[in-house]
């Protein structure tokens, strides 16, 4: 009876060590998890500070306000040439009701 005794003993023993052992696994797993997280998020940061340096890059090479007074002073000449080529379309226009005038006379 004493041998059952300690064999129940270490029945119990096991049990809870293999308890802890899945303790232990869970928290492995959710630090493994927070590392991933930690090393995500860093990669994340490297990636935008990166990002951000490209736009700035791009920003002084831009010179915005440079280039919307480009912009708009071309927008000022398309709208000359714009008026300039409906001119002569009409003095087209007017050459050809002239010579059809002058045909008519004749």
């Amino acid at each position: 009876m004493g041998s059952a005794k300690a064999l129940a003993k270490e029945i119990v023993m096991s049990r809870k060590a293999v308890n802890r052992l899945y303790e232990n696994k869970a928290q492995l797993n959710s630090i493994s998890m927070h590392l991933g997280e930690s090393v995500a998020i860093a990669r994340t940061v490297g990636h935008l500070s990166k990002s951000a340096e490209v736009m700035k890059l791009v920003n002084n090479l831009m010179k915005a306000p440079q280039m919307a007074a480009t912009m708009q002073e071309f927008s000022k000449e398309m709208i000359k040439e714009e008026a300039i080529v409906e001119g002569a379309g009409d003095e087209e226009e007017l050459e050809e009701i002239r010579a059809r005038l002058a045909r008519v006379r004749s």
